[in-house]
């Protein structure tokens, strides 16, 4: 008759498959993390990253590829221009700069963008101390002649200040 004293414990626990099993699923956590940001070198020798989140796939394009409208709605002569030659610098393909639709000043300076252009019109909107509750998506009643084709749109308001 066995007894549970004369037989010899077996070499692999319960623990020692379930401590196995842990590692693993971390090793395939950490692999999935390593993966999920994709470097691409295009043929000019520039960097693209893509990042690929749930939901939806958002492209960060360089600068140059982006156009940028600037639009006047505050009041003060050559704001646009001045504005767009500060884009251009820090790289922005920047249109011509333009004066509001219609007669008056907007109170508050917005952003507009376009689909997967978020990221641009926070870059921007940090860049000209514009908050980021002043962004928004381009719609059919944006304040910009021809700012559909735009990827964003910079409409300069009475509370805007260069630096």
């Amino acid at each position: 008759m066995n007894d549970s004293k004369d037989q010899k414990p077996s070499s692999v626990s319960h623990l020692d498959t379930g401590r196995a099993g842990f590692i693993a699923v971390l090793f395939a956590v950490v692999m999935l993390l390593a993966f999920s940001a994709v470097k691409v070198t295009g043929s000019s020798g520039s960097t693209t990253t893509t990042t690929v989140p749930r939901s939806s796939t958002t492209t960060t394009l360089p600068r140059n590829q982006i156009k940028v409208q600037v639009t006047n709605g505050s009041g003060i002569s050559g704001i646009a221009a001045q504005v767009t030659n500060d884009l251009q610098t820090q790289g922005w393909n920047t249109l011509p700069p333009e004066n509001i639709s219609g007669s008056g000043t907007i109170p508050k300076s917005t952003i507009y963008y376009a689909p997967n252009q978020e990221w641009a019109a926070k870059q921007i909107a940090g860049n000209l101390k514009v908050p980021s509750t002043q962004l928004r998506p381009t719609t059919a009643s944006t304040p910009a002649a021809g700012a559909s084709g735009d990827d964003v749109v910079v409409v300069l308001g009475a509370n805007y200040r260069a630096d």
